[in-house]
């Protein structure tokens, strides 16, 4: 963790101990800071601050976007089997409870092949979900690309990115990229571990 980040985190801890949601004057304070680094945040992916959502960290992303978006749901999941164990694990138990999931061919790096990815979406196909930087080899998947041949084929399907390995990293434009949900944590990038967020587009909340 950061030096600065460290003394600002206690700042705050001695200070700033007011939730947010109440309404007297102090707290009303402390939303505004808890707005601007939405702000910040959204504007580092080119979102929109009220499509953040702040969690404890990549994993619990990872699992709200996966277990929130496809509840009450059935049908396909397009994954690979080099994702994060948050993931991978968390599309078993999706698999466990009836969804059928088909596994996309990777690189020797861990990248997934874009060459007729298409072919593995169909009608049914509910979610793909694929990570933007390997973080065990640092290979970079064409999030772009790979978006853009599933939703070709079925444009109602979910483009779920982890994006734990890139957040901060390399540019990831979200609306550009063409997905629909994107996670992030705080300790990849030099903040405390416990903390994270997760992009969802304003039209899936709509």
């Amino acid at each position: 963790i950061d030096q600065q980040v460290l003394d600002l985190m206690y700042k705050t801890q001695q200070e700033d101990f007011y939730n947010p949601s109440s309404l007297y004057r102090v707290s009303n304070a402390i939303h505004s800071k808890l707005n601007k680094s939405r702000e910040i945040i959204a504007d580092i992916i080119g979102a929109e601050s009220n499509e953040i959502y702040f969690t404890s960290g990549g994993t619990e992303s990872n699992n709200l976007a996966l277990f929130g978006s496809l509840r009450n749901k059935k049908g396909k999941i397009v994954t690979s089997k080099v994702e994060h164990a948050s993931v991978y694990n968390s599309i078993n138990e999706l698999k466990n409870r009836g969804f059928d999931v088909v596994y996309a061919p990777t690189n020797k790096d861990g990248t997934v092949k874009t060459d007729g990815f298409e072919d593995l979406v169909d009608e049914n196909t509910i979610m793909v979900a694929l990570m933007h930087v390997n973080n065990e080899t640092g290979g970079i998947n064409d999030i772009k690309t790979l978006c853009s041949k599933a939703k070709s084929k079925n444009p109602k399907c979910l483009f779920f990115c982890d994006g734990v390995q890139s957040f901060c990293k390399i540019n990831a434009n979200v609306k550009n990229l063409g997905i629909d949900f994107y996670s992030m944590s705080a300790h990849k990038i030099h903040g405390p571990k416990g903390v994270g967020a997760l992009w969802v587009s304003d039209r899936i909340i709509k």
